[in-house]
């Protein structure tokens, strides 16, 4: 089970999920700029415009950098430096990416090697890989929700 801290997610040991994506095509260029972002996804249907880390990364603001590497600290079981943090996406490569989270993420992997844009674009979508994570976190099982159905009303028409 995931506990919730802030934007931080903790995971017992045997089981992590990042914390970050956002859709293909999008470039480090557009991410770097400091402009608002509209909502940007992981494969998991997190908003990742929303995840400080992320924040930082676009606007190279270097105290939240900070901050987020303590918050992550408290409720992870990795200390956090802030030179780790440094993300534009999952779903983004080149990276950078959270290097903890690249590795450990089991729904980046699935998704990578499903070849899918996230995993409402999955076949196996509902897997346990995904349904774990959405038991805690409702709004990123909406997200994903919504992008399938609206999939599927595109291909009804």
């Amino acid at each position: 089970m995931l506990a919730r801290t802030g934007l931080a997610v903790k995971a017992r040991p045997s089981r992590r999920f990042a914390l970050t994506g956002q859709p293909a095509g999008l470039g480090l260029s557009a991410l770097t700029q400091g402009a608002p972002m509209p909502e940007l996804l992981g494969y998991c249907g997190i908003n990742c415009a929303a995840c400080p880390t992320q924040i930082a990364t676009r606007t190279r603001d270097e105290a939240l950098r900070a901050k987020t590497a303590a918050e992550w600290s408290r409720s992870s079981d990795h200390v956090f430096k802030p030179e780790e943090l440094h993300c534009v996406g999952c779903t983004v490569e080149p990276g950078p990416h959270v290097a903890y989270y690249e590795a450990s993420c089991e729904i980046r992997k699935c998704a990578r090697s499903h070849k899918v844009d996230s995993c409402a674009h999955c076949p196996e979508y509902g897997c346990a890989t995904i349904a774990e994570f959405q038991k805690d976190m409702p709004e990123a099982k909406a997200r994903l929700d919504a992008i399938r159905a609206a999939r599927r009303s595109q291909t009804e028409t």
